[in-house]
């Protein structure tokens, strides 16, 4: 199971945003974030 993107740095990354998104579902993706995963 999981997302097929071509990349395993690209899924890594996406898991970690669906992470931090349910942990924090009330913030913006800048404040869930660490400043270095946003670019």
């Amino acid at each position: 199971m999981g997302a097929e993107l071509g990349d395993s740095r690209r899924a890594q990354r996406l898991l970690l945003l669906a992470k931090s998104m349910a942990n924090k579902p009330e913030v913006s993706f800048p404040s869930a974030l660490p400043p270095s995963e946003l670019e």
